[in-house]
């Protein structure tokens, strides 16, 4: 048989759409199910050379898991052979792992019990039919985003499942290594113990440790090391670690984690009771459980059939007779105890697919990034990116075109839409005769959200943050959570500028007077200053685009723009009238600055800053905002996530650059302390240099952002170049002002740990940690937006040299 195999052989049924990977076991595809309308995962199977004893306990293990029916265990659609190719087709599941969540920042209490919950019933399914799961890890553990906020937990890869009872001891494989993942294994498994329902515990106790803390219990430098700490229990209570959990809450995961097996709950049932009363619930659900009426096991009797053929008792296996669609009949939920022989050639090929079921099972994390829901209709474009006028005028287009020349196509057109604002980039491949076309709107951010919630683009350009209203309007119709690091995306920075005539002698001014000209009621030059008066001549973007959004946000809260300002819906042209008007004031993203001259902007008592790269970059400019790209947690085009990959990318970022706006990257800048910095930050500024990127939080949260999440990567990539890699790292914390100096003190020092943690899981270790409080505000304390802009952390680096 060919190792290769042909999509389009089962395309009477399923319209193929994206190849996930391919490894040693076959391909994984998403595909689309034409009868019954829902995106799939399907497998085809490399076939190899699987014998008797090899596949016998495997293919049990697959039958038994395809009878699982529960909410936290992934479903098994269809087992099936067609053209004598050996296919799977199992749920789409979409979200991120466990790991990736907490990557961002530990779970609060109440997130982690509905995880744990969940967990537990579905490893009490599994363990009820027979199976111990032996590699229960955070990146196994899936969680799909509810229109309630809630997470659904999905339990991934039984990949080395065994049957419970099994008496069997651990093996080694080849390179002399044991099957598990040494964070999570169990004492028993290294000992080379039969793993049991317990080993299971201590994993998903070792789980819920790292869920809370952001770090696995055992820890070492080396593999051997951690294996040592798994063996003498070198694991410090979770209480010292978290002293916000309730104790009982504590002692139970440590539980779930004792050395001993005989010193944990005596099976997941019981763990489950326990939590139920530490929680307050008591009783144990059991939504969404069914599993088989029979455990099934093997038997050792002869069949006197030397060709691989097996007997299973209680057992009756469904007929293998090849349909037209290549699919088995439904494997049957309450087996008859009926044994059948079959012949040996389709034996064989139902048991290579059994096998290779499990295999599938640990490679369904990447259907997190999968593609398309639905294919487009035909002659549609193969992208549609609607909404901010300040992206999708200049730098959507520039991606495009980056990103069709590296996929190998060629831009050969730029038709007009129905307005100036409406573009379609038509490109042909160089290597084929093949043409597409990429859709651009730019009617501003609002139309793009619209747009996205109607499905009729993939993606989603803004120029602010996703609004709270919009949010969960989008929430409540199914969107998913748009605030997640898989929807959304911060593409490059950009300062808002507030521009004037090249020849006004006004060179800066505060957010309140800002707010004062806008609003009208400061309406004459001399107000503010300038010799010669003069009536102020308002030009503003429309209400739809994102700039006026965040303008409004950022500059005149609760205030209203005067009725006097003139509209303009496109930021060349706002900039252009400005530049023909002595008496004009306007404001725009910083590509647009063009023949005006930018004002220093100031907020309460802090100190003007002029838009630069370095003030934007930092996001310590007042007017400083990030441009966004935001997609569904399943985008309806398979080049959407590649795209948005790509603009985040150095290549993506070098094109943010040439377009005049800010890219992500990081260097180090040499700048002068400010007058007013206390002396801890005198000190470790001294002969070091600030990188140009701070860290921030969610809003009201001690957890990091979506932008610096990715940021931590970016910062890992930058500390690995030559001039870079054996510098000392220094953090510095900031906190908003609550009106206590020491909470501050303690808050500040807190975000910049946080920040440490995550440098350190990632190999870097920081050579100094500190928090200066509220000292030192880049913006006012008096709202969200500038309390948020406040807590940060910023990056210091010293050479060694010096």
């Amino acid at each position: 048989m060919s190792s290769g195999v042909n999509p389009q052989s089962l395309a009477s049924r399923y319209q193929f759409k994206t190849l996930l990977g391919e490894g040693g076991a076959g391909q994984v595809y998403t595909a689309w199910d034409t009868h019954l309308r829902r995106t799939v995962a399907i497998k085809q199977i490399k076939v190899g050379n699987l014998e008797g004893n090899d596949v016998r306990d495997t293919w049990q293990e697959a039958m038994c898991l395809a009878t699982l029916k529960h909410s936290n265990i992934v479903t098994i659609y269809d087992l099936g052979i067609d053209g004598d190719v050996p296919y799977i087709v199992m749920e789409y599941i979409q979200g991120e792992t466990l790991e990736q969540t907490v990557g961002a920042a530990p779970l609060d209490t109440a997130t982690f019990s509905d995880i744990a919950r969940q967990c537990l019933e579905g490893i009490c399914c599994a363990h009820h039919a027979g199976l111990v799961h032996r590699d229960i890890k955070p990146a196994n553990i899936m969680l799909c985003r509810l229109p309630t906020g809630s997470y659904q937990v999905k339990v991934l890869d039984f990949g080395i499942a065994s049957f419970a009872g099994d008496e069997s001891p651990e093996e080694q494989k080849a390179d002399g290594s044991i099957s598990g993942s040494i964070h999570w294994i169990a004492p028993e498994q290294i000992e080379g113990a039969p793993a049991s329902e317990r080993t299971d515990l201590y994993s998903l106790g070792c789980v819920f440790y790292f869920t809370l803390t952001g770090f696995p219990p055992f820890t070492a430098k080396t593999r051997e090391e951690i294996l040592d700490a798994h063996l003498t229990h070198a694991v410090r209570h979770l209480s010292e670690v978290r002293s916000d959990l309730p104790p009982s809450m504590a002692d139970w995961i440590m539980s779930l984690m004792a050395r001993c097996p005989s010193d944990r709950p005596a099976n997941a049932t019981k763990a489950l009771e326990e939590f139920e009363i530490i929680t307050g619930r008591r009783q144990i659900s059991t939504r969404g459980i069914t599993v088989p009426a029979r455990i099934l096991k093997p038997t050792n009797q002869p069949t006197g059939d030397e060709t691989g053929s097996f007997h299973f008792d209680e057992m009756e296996l469904p007929s293998l007779e090849r349909h037209q669609t290549g699919t088995l009949p439904e494997v049957p939920m309450a087996p008859t105890p009926s044994p059948v022989s079959a012949k040996p050639k389709f034996w064989r090929l139902l048991l290579m697919a059994g096998s290779a079921l499990l295999v599938l099972l640990g490679t369904l994390w990447v259907f997190a990034r999968g593609q398309a829901t639905s294919p487009p209709g035909a002659g549609g474009p193969v992208l549609r990116i609607h909404g901010s006028n300040t992206i999708g005028s200049k730098l959507a287009p520039a991606l495009v075109e980056g990103f069709l020349q590296k996929k190998g196509a060629s831009v050969v057109s730029i038709d007009q839409g129905n307005t100036p604002l409406e573009k379609r980039l038509v490109f042909q491949m160089t290597k084929n005769t093949n043409s597409g076309a990429v859709e651009i709107h730019s009617h501003g951010s609002k139309t793009g959200f619209i747009s996205l919630a109607k499905a009729t683009c993939d993606l989603a350009m803004s120029s602010n943050e996703v609004k709270e209203e919009v949010h969960a309007d989008l929430l409540s119709k199914g969107l998913g959570d748009l605030r997640t690091p898989s929807c959304e995306h911060v593409i490059g920075l950009d300062g808002l500028a507030v521009i004037v005539h090249s020849g006004n002698p006004v060179s800066r001014l505060n957010k309140d007077q800002i707010a004062e000209i806008f609003s009208g009621s400061v309406r004459d030059w001399s107000e503010l200053g300038r010799e010669k008066g003069g009536a102020i001549r308002l030009y503003a973007r429309d209400a739809n685009s994102g700039t006026f959004e965040s303008f409004q946000a950022m500059v005149m809260g609760k205030k209203s723009l005067s009725p006097d300002a003139k509209r303009i819906e496109d930021s060349m042209d706002l900039s252009q009238s400005v530049s023909n008007d002595p008496d004009a004031i306007g404001f725009v993203g910083l590509p647009y600055i063009k023949n005006c001259k930018a004002l220093a902007v100031g907020d309460g008592e802090c100190a003007p800053l002029m838009p630069t790269a370095f003030t934007v970059a930092t996001e310590d400019y007042v007017l400083s905002r990030r441009l966004y790209f935001y997609s569904s947690p399943i985008p309806s085009a398979a080049w959407a996530r590649e795209f948005v990959e790509f603009c985040l990318g150095n290549e993506g970022q070098e094109i943010v650059s040439r377009s005049g706006f800010i890219k992500q990257a990081i260097d180090p800048h040499g700048i002068k302390v400010p007058p007013a910095a206390p002396q801890a930050y005198v000190e470790l500024a001294k002969d070091a240099e600030r990188l140009s990127l701070s860290l921030r939080f969610h809003p009201n949260e001690s957890r990091l952002d979506t932008k610096a999440s990715r940021d931590l990567d970016r910062l890992v990539g930058a500390l690995s170049r030559p001039e870079l890699e054996k510098a000392q790292i220094i953090l510095i914390g900031f906190s908003d002002a609550s009106g206590d100096t020491n909470i501050d003190l303690e808050r500040s020092r807190k975000f910049a740990e946080l920040v440490s943690s995550e440098l350190e899981v990632r190999g870097v270790n920081p050579k100094a940690i500190e928090g200066v409080g509220s000292i030192l505000p880049i913006a006012s304390n008096s709202n969200l937006v500038g309390r948020t802009k406040n807590r940060r952390v910023e990056v210091w680096i010293k050479s060694t040299a010096k």
